[in-house]
């Protein structure tokens, strides 16, 4: 509201033409713009960022209960055998 406020109050001094206006209409459309960009980014951007770091937080959150997947290790033995080697057996290099 007291940001209406404050551009109903300004538009006059950048809008309309009158004495005395000359002299502070360029203080009065860079307030007047000032307060745009602001409550446009207040609008927006800080909803938009905090959702985005409650997010992150969650994912992190989320990323450290999980257990994390266990590897198998083979012997060189097993993975000769499963691969149709039979233990011991060397192949011969590739022509």
């Amino acid at each position: 509201m007291s940001t209406f406020t404050s551009l109903g109050g300004m538009a006059p001094l950048v809008f309309m033409p009158g004495s005395g206006s000359e002299l502070y209409r360029g203080l009065g459309s860079v307030v007047l713009g000032g307060l745009l960009v602001s409550t446009v980014f207040t609008i927006v951007l800080t909803p938009l960022l905090l959702s985005l770091v409650m997010d992150f937080q969650q994912y992190l959150g989320n990323r450290r209960t999980q257990p994390r997947a266990r590897t198998a290790t083979h012997s060189p033995h097993e993975h000769g055998a499963a691969a149709g080697v039979p233990a011991g057996a060397t192949r011969a290099p590739d022509a």
